[in-house]
């Protein structure tokens, strides 16, 4: 990330790119705040550069979803998860492995409300 920083402006699609990446492998390591804040900085120049309703926001979107249930915002996480759900939807069936799995999620978040 800081090798890119050094060479592109912080809008530039690759910083993004590898911010939602961070997104991932930070919420599985239980950095949620950081999570969050990556999500929030990649998620718009994202769908700027790819558009509202493509499937490479699918997986942020639901890391993003996962790191707002574990800090208690429930709204919003369902909110993300939905979205997420509404994007896989246009792009692979209902039973698609991850469609599945963005169920799942939905229906944890809304068993912790």
């Amino acid at each position: 990330l800081r090798i890119r920083q050094r060479h592109f402006p912080s809008e530039h699609i690759q910083i993004n790119l590898t911010l939602a990446t961070l997104t991932s492998a930070l919420n599985g390591l239980g950095q949620y705040d950081q999570t969050i804040l990556y999500a929030q900085r990649s998620l718009p120049v994202m769908e700027q550069y790819f558009g509202p309703e493509h499937e490479k926001l699918v997986v942020l979107l639901d890391k993003f979803a996962d790191a707002l249930r574990m800090k208690g915002d429930y709204d919003q996480a369902e909110e993300c998860i939905q979205r997420a759900l509404r994007i896989q939807r246009k792009h692979h069936s209902e039973t698609h492995v991850q469609t599945s799995s963005l169920l799942a999620c939905l229906g944890t978040i809304l068993c912790e409300q």
